[in-house]
């Protein structure tokens, strides 16, 4: 049975960390869970509230890196967040991935192209964005716990559209951000002039963008420029 349903209430802080009031203490999950944040608020108020639901927190740490110095069993659901120091991926997380730990990606949102990315081609079990309500990070854990994925829909929303791009668009686009026109741009390519524009068109059709202001804006919100 997922951990929410066996929750009376359990609500995400702003911060990450959490408050929760149990109805009753029933084993309603042996998972064990390890965390891995840089704001110790955020870790000690996650590790007291998944105590209620009877989760086993078996580690803590700033960051992924930490966690590897651990001797955790290979069933334990790591949360950790990559860019909890900033704009700086913590990399080491994904190591933990390949040691064959069952990683829960918990970040602040909204998660841009790049992130994404990152996120489903790295072999984690799932992702939860620190403000959705506390049920949808219980759920990721009961379902990770019993060897599923889960990847909340906050997670995945936001605008797909730069993921539509051909590779040639995208790199035709990051030129213009960089302030390249179409002569020059067809000329380092190896294109014709027309073709550099009808790419320009594609573009604007599919991103919904106007000007180059807007184009370079756009690349750089999801890490792109």
């Amino acid at each position: 049975m997922p951990l929410s349903a066996r929750t009376e209430e359990f609500q995400v802080g702003h911060f990450g960390a959490a408050t929760a009031r149990a109805a009753s203490r029933p084993s309603v999950c042996a998972a064990l869970v390890a965390i891995a944040d840089r704001q110790e608020f955020a870790r000690l108020g996650l590790e007291s509230q998944l105590k209620l639901v009877d989760c086993d927190v078996v580690g803590m740490a700033e960051s992924a890196t930490g966690l590897l110095s651990l001797e955790l069993p290979k069933s334990t659901v790591v949360i950790v967040d990559p860019w909890s120091n900033g704009l700086y991926e913590d990399k080491s997380w994904r190591e933990l991935v390949e040691q064959g730990y069952r990683v829960l990606v918990y970040t602040e949102g909204p998660l841009n192209a790049v992130r994404k990315k990152l996120i489903s081609g790295s072999g984690a079990k799932g992702c939860v964005l620190k403000p959705e309500p506390a049920g949808v990070l219980l759920e990721a854990i009961s379902l990770l716990h019993c060897g599923h994925t889960y990847f909340s829909a906050a997670s995945r929303a936001g605008r797909e559209d730069c993921l539509k791009l051909t590779p040639r668009e995208l790199e035709i686009a990051k030129m213009l951000a960089a302030g390249g026109i179409n002569k020059e741009i067809a000329g380092s390519l190896g294109l014709s002039v027309r073709t550099v524009e009808t790419h320009r068109i594609n573009l604007r059709r599919k991103l919904r963008i106007d000007n180059i202001s807007e184009l370079t804006r756009f690349l750089m919100s999801e890490g792109l420029a």
